[in-house]
């Protein structure tokens, strides 16, 4: 087996790795990616608007939003802010506990918010869907998606 800490991509979902792998057994060569995916790591820094709720367009006066550091995310979820920590493990982000303003929020706004906090409060796994769009899914009893296009 041999490794190139040189970027990889896998060619199906279009994730990056940090590594090319080769491993050669019995005559027969096969190449891929390895380490950690990079674009699980790429969260960091980054801002996205919430473009989707299990499929469904999220269209509100001020749109809902998440930022990620290195360790926490926080946001706007159509009526009041939100944060908490996270943490990432390949494609699977766990949060903390979320902490929101408390203000009454009745419509779209509400609605919007109560099921992005569901989503965004328990486990998911990540898609890329390039470099722009990523999608998370809940995973266990917390079943969904959010749909977030890079700010």
């Amino acid at each position: 087996m041999e490794t190139e800490r040189r970027p990889c991509s896998d060619g199906m979902s279009d994730r990056r790795f940090p590594d090319r792998v080769t491993v050669t057994y019995r005559g027969r060569t096969l190449r891929g990616c390895g380490g950690a995916a990079a674009g699980a790591a790429a969260l960091a820094g980054t801002g996205w608007r919430v473009t989707a709720i299990d499929g469904r367009t999220v269209r509100l006066p001020r749109a809902a939003t998440l930022r990620f550091t290195a360790d926490r995310m926080e946001g706007f979820s159509g009526c009041n802010r939100f944060s908490g920590n996270y943490a990432l493990e390949r494609d699977r982000l766990a949060p903390g506990p979320l902490r929101s303003t408390r203000m009454a929020c009745i419509g779209a706004g509400g609605a919007v918010e109560t099921r992005l906090m569901t989503i965004l409060g328990a486990p998911a796994t990540l898609r890329w869907q390039g470099k722009e769009t990523l999608v998370l899914r809940g995973t266990g009893g917390t079943r969904g998606t959010v749909t977030l296009r890079r700010e």
